[in-house]
């Protein structure tokens, strides 16, 4: 099951007699597959069969609310010969997608995974009809704060209607992986997302957190009434950080300024832009300037 808030909640109803339990072990998901913008698809290479990500029902792992909620497929036939696609993929996980407008905040993916070293799948086709040659859609990928595809463009890659795949191999710390699609040209968009535990210990080469920046781990966290947020920019520019609810809200801006390169760090105390108390739970915060782009959860208790 997904836990969309950090917290799982068991709870015993009484039928006949007392409930009682003699123990509970909670074992943490290595493996996730997503079939963004379509439906359930069943594995038939033995691994997790890939999960929903309906119009009514979106992934419990994006922030479908906060970006819209836009989902597209096609019936075109795709092309899988690409080498990077792995044997046995199913043609019609190239047939959906969920996509960003450029009005809404940048799409990400926020998987419990971790801690540990992961392999990340990515999966891609050009299968928009107006997309019609090179740099008509360009985007970034960032994984875990770090610039993974920078200016990606899957038709000058492989042309329209033909899968692609980009894998990557990375460390996860917090025990949450973030894969946050940065607008370029045109609006980014992905059609299956695959997370699995790795046994490699070969980083994929990243543009490092220290090439651009780094977003710390709020202190103290639980908090209550204060807590401070610490980041390093690598670079002088414009840095924004922002609190967001769990459904992709935004709660309030704590920095939007330009900022010189080094160390920083702001305080927030559970109130919103209204200055209106926040509730107790869980939050996030979200950092972005120039290639770093992380999110972090916080969890408020009153």
């Amino acid at each position: 099951m997904a836990v969309a808030d950090s917290f799982l909640t068991l709870t015993f109803t009484h039928g006949v007699d007392n409930p009682e339990v003699k123990g509970i072990e909670i074992v943490r998901q290595r493996s996730f597959r997503v079939n963004a913008g379509g439906p359930l698809i069943t594995a038939t290479d033995g691994g997790p069969n890939w999960s929903p990500d309906s119009q009514f029902t979106p992934s419990p792992y994006v922030n479908a609310t906060a970006i819209g909620n836009f989902l597209s497929s096609t019936g075109a036939t795709i092309d899988l010969s690409d080498p990077s696609v792995p044997a046995g993929t199913p043609m019609s996980l190239f047939q959906t997608e969920r996509w960003d407008d450029a009005a809404a905040p940048e799409m990400t993916w926020s998987l419990p995974a971790g801690p540990g070293m992961f392999q990340v799948r990515l999966y891609f086709a050009e299968t928009f009809g107006r997309i019609t040659g090179p740099g008509q859609r360009v985007f970034d990928v960032s994984i875990e704060g770090r610039v993974v595809l920078h200016a990606f463009d899957v038709y000058a890659r492989v042309g329209s209607n033909k899968a692609i795949v980009q894998t990557f191999n990375l460390p996860v710390g917090d025990g949450q992986l973030d894969i946050t699609f940065l607008h370029g040209v045109q609006n980014p968009a992905i059609k299956a997302i695959e997370v699995s535990a790795s046994t490699a210990t070969d980083v994929t080469a990243l543009r490092a957190p220290s090439t651009v920046g780094v977003l710390g781990q709020n202190v103290p966290n639980p908090f209550n009434p204060r807590t401070t947020i610490s980041f390093a920019l690598a670079h002088a520019g414009r840095a924004t950080v922002r609190v967001y609810d769990v459904a992709g809200r935004l709660v309030t801006a704590l920095v939007d300024a330009d900022l010189a390169a080094g160390q920083h760090e702001v305080n927030w105390t559970g109130s919103d832009d209204a200055g209106r108390p926040v509730a107790s739970g869980v939050d996030l915060y979200r950092i972005q300037s120039g290639g770093l782009v992380q999110t972090k959860r916080m969890a408020l208790v009153r």
